[in-house]
């Protein structure tokens, strides 16, 4: 079950990436137009390069035979940093010294990329949460597969046997 969900929510990251890297490119714009501070611009940049990092590694981990747990962690770790740049352009942080964004239209701005990454942050918490699960399932299906080939061939050479012995006994004639 793990695995339909992590490809149901990577489809999503994929279906929401390029908006979400549009709205990204907009914010940097639109800051950069309004005179923000570098601070505030940092911070947006940070979005788009975390947006783009998120999805490129969510389909990195889908394609790969083996999941390594430091890609899982670093993925929780952009996921965070991407929500803690966020707030402080929405809210402010006095901790990172970035204040809030001021401007109204910016604002809604990143209301919207924020509505837009909760995809991301599903696909974060599926990663870093199930990172055990995750590792073991792909195991197992990986196995599945490199042994699904020698079991056929097997099943293949025993109908073969069989055909042999039934035909010597007239017990039974294929078609």
């Amino acid at each position: 079950a793990i695995l339909v969900d992590l490809g149901k929510n990577v489809a999503a990251v994929n279906a929401n990436d390029a908006d979400l890297l549009k709205e990204c490119e907009a914010l940097v714009s639109g800051l950069e137009t309004a005179n923000a501070t570098p601070l505030q611009l940092n911070a947006a940049r940070k979005l788009l390069l975390l947006s783009q990092k998120l999805a490129k590694t969510s389909n990195a981990i889908v394609a790969v035979a083996t999941i390594d747990p430091e890609v899982l962690t670093g993925i929780g770790t952009n996921v965070t940093d991407f929500r803690t740049a966020l707030t402080g352009l929405q809210e402010g942080d006095a901790g990172e010294g970035i204040t809030a964004v001021a401007d109204p239209a910016i604002q809604e701005q990143l209301k919207s990329i924020s509505q837009r990454f909760i995809i991301f942050e599903e696909v974060g918490k599926l990663f870093t949460e199930g990172v055990n699960q995750l590792i073991a399932t792909r195991a197992a299906n990986t196995t599945i597969n490199e042994e699904s080939d020698k079991l056929l061939v097997q099943t293949q050479e025993l109908a073969q046997i069989f055909v042999k012995q039934s035909n010597r006994i007239g017990f039974w004639s294929p078609g």
